[in-house]
């Protein structure tokens, strides 16, 4: 980073904290905004930990200590109750002969760290075969999560055609299930097809019961895509991507090989540059390239200079489109996200118009107009983008 974007104290002792917990870490920290920086990245409790666990700090660590406790705690009281929701979420599904496959959530947090506290998040995701979506969404149902409707079958076919999941809810307050028939954005090609990745699953123990899960490799690339889409504006996520590098023996040939024939070198690069920088993971050698990437630097100091905030907007949906669309290498898949960004209706059209079926056509100019209208368009609730960033 240029020395006019420099990390503030706060921020360097975190990320110096995670990447090397006995290394000496700046004095005269504010506490209070070193703990907001912990929270807002997902990170208070891996960092409680790593204060637990280092004899550097003294007073000062025992201080930041105290002031995540709080949050160690709320961590450690929703893991437990989406750990339940998902237990009964899998075995709903798997008595109807539904296979399922968590990630992210509580899998992913016992993947990596071991146990289910240490990363936060608010839903339950699992992915399920297309084909099978409205066995799970009626099984789903029976335990009380439903999805919002969206007014005409129409809407319904639309969405399902467009997207990759849908989220269910027992009350508009949670807790929530995000039931996905692929692992990222449709018609991409980013990840390989469920029946693929159903093959070559492995296991973790979870709740006293052997569950199910993605591949290392199949979870790396997840993991990337959706950093990606979400512009990495979390230091958790980057987090995600050096851990597993660490705790999982990654076959970086066959994963360099797959983004080459999807188009997403450059989308891992930027992941693993990031993870590389900021938590000093090792930079495998099968995506390495020749040369300085000038375009790729240029992005990741832009992310990192986005981390300093302690609190404050999240990055806007135009600057999370941009970067996704430069992470693509090829222009066919550029020119395709764009025109469905562009054109494709939303649930958020469909809430500013109420269309009947037969005339469902005119809901693309509406979306033309809306994107048009951006600047001035009340932005999602505060509910809707706070459980997007805790997964």
């Amino acid at each position: 980073m240029s020395q006019e974007s420099a990390p503030s104290r706060e921020l360097e002792a975190l990320l110096s904290l995670l990447a090397e917990p006995s290394r000496p870490r700046p004095a005269g920290l504010d506490g209070e905004r070193f703990v907001r920086l912990a929270h807002r990245h997902g990170l208070a409790a891996l960092a409680a930990e790593r204060l637990r666990e280092s004899t550097a700090g003294g007073a000062e660590s025992e201080a930041l200590r105290d002031g995540l406790a709080p949050l160690v705690g709320q961590y450690a009281r929703s893991g437990l109750h989406l750990l339940k929701e998902l237990l009964r979420v899998l075995s709903t599904l798997e008595a109807e002969d539904v296979r399922a496959v968590p990630f992210k959530g509580p899998s992913l947090s016992q993947r990596l760290h071991g146990e289910i506290a240490l990363r936060p998040y608010s839903d339950v995701d699992v992915i399920v075969r297309r084909d099978q979506v409205d066995v799970a969404l009626r099984a789903l149902a029976t335990i009380g999560y439903l999805q919002k409707p969206e007014g005409s079958p129409r809407r319904e076919r639309h969405l399902r055609q467009s997207s990759y999941k849908a989220t269910l809810a027992r009350s508009p307050a949670g807790p929530f299930v995000d039931l996905h028939w692929e692992v990222s954005l449709p018609g991409l090609g980013l990840t390989p097809p469920f029946l693929d990745m159903a093959h070559r699953t492995t296991a973790v123990r979870l709740g006293g019961r052997s569950v199910q899960v993605l591949s290392s490799e199949d979870l790396f690339l997840a993991l990337v895509v959706h950093g990606t889409k979400h512009r990495w504006q979390r230091l958790l996520w980057i987090h995600d991507i050096a851990t597993l590098q660490r705790v999982a023996e990654l076959r970086w040939d066959e994963l360099s090989a797959w983004a080459e024939r999807a188009g997403m070198v450059r989308m891992c690069r930027l992941a693993l540059t990031l993870a590389a920088e900021l938590f000093a993971a090792p930079f495998p050698s099968a995506f390495s390239r020749p040369g300085r990437d000038a375009a790729l630097e240029l992005r990741v100091d832009m992310i990192r200079r986005s981390h300093d905030r302690a609190s404050g907007p999240w990055a806007a949906d135009r600057d999370k489109a941009r970067l996704f669309l430069w992470s693509l290498d090829r222009q066919r898949l550029r020119l395709r996200r764009g025109l469905d960004l562009i054109v494709s209706p939303t649930p958020s059209d469909f809430a500013l118009v109420d269309l009947p079926d037969s005339l469902f056509a005119l809901y693309y100019p509406v979306r033309l107009l809306r994107l048009a209208a951006s600047p001035l368009w009340p932005k999602r609730s505060s509910r809707e983008t706070t459980r997007e960033l805790e997964t």
